[in-house]
């Protein structure tokens, strides 16, 4: 069956249970959400409870400043992590300085590296992941056709311009072990072609950094 609401607090029980069960049979764990823009403590109360329902662990957010304390102290409290994104300027977070401040002070909260979102903001990836160097613990990789463009399109990954090679090679050094999100949001409705041609793009690239004649 498929149910047609949102994934969001508001989820129905019904699709809870469908949720749970379809990953359950594909031997899948449902462990990031994002990204949140929750404002005010009601609404990470509400975050909260119903990430802890669905067993995840990791809030991918972009906090209001004010909330900051509250939302670590939760995150304590519920035993979770929240990584801040950077969505593209003149976003609150976007460029890595505005997240170390953000962290400071703050155990549970740590850094989503979205890479596109610095190209389109006229960042260099690698020096931004090198600036938040054993703080990420997501990263979103797409590749953009331009860059210091805030609206640059998607492109399949290796066919833009972000030195994603170059990306790899700084997170092995950095013994990266987070989540690493393939995000493709061109053709909302039918991307599905696209995003398994990232994903063998992806697999080819692994092979290729970790296989033994690899240093």
């Amino acid at each position: 069956g498929t149910y047609s609401d949102s994934f969001n607090v508001n989820l129905s029980d019904k699709s809870k249970i469908f949720i749970k069960n379809f990953l359950d049979k594909k031997k899948m764990k449902l462990q990031y959400w994002g990204v949140l823009n929750p404002s005010g403590k009601k609404e990470w109360n509400k975050i909260f409870e119903f990430a802890k329902e669905m067993g995840i662990k990791v809030l991918v957010a972009e906090p209001l400043k004010e909330d900051l304390d509250y939302a670590d102290s939760l995150a304590g409290i519920y035993d979770m992590k929240i990584a801040i994104h950077n969505h593209p300027k003149p976003a609150p977070y976007w460029e890595p300085k505005l997240i170390i401040e953000a962290m400071y002070n703050h155990p549970n909260i740590y850094a989503c590296a979205d890479i596109g979102h610095w190209e389109r903001s006229g960042l260099d990836p690698i020096e931004c992941i090198k600036k938040l160097n054993g703080k990420i613990i997501d990263v979103h990789l797409k590749d953009v056709e331009e860059f210091n463009k805030i609206d640059a399109n998607n492109m399949i990954l290796g066919k833009g311009i972000i030195n994603l090679n170059g990306i790899f090679e700084e997170l092995k050094n950095q013994k990266y072990n987070g989540q690493i999100t393939i995000e493709h949001e061109q053709d909302w409705l039918n991307n599905v072609p696209e995003v398994k041609e990232n994903i063998e793009w992806y697999r080819n690239e692994m092979n290729k950094l970790f296989s033994s004649n690899n240093r």
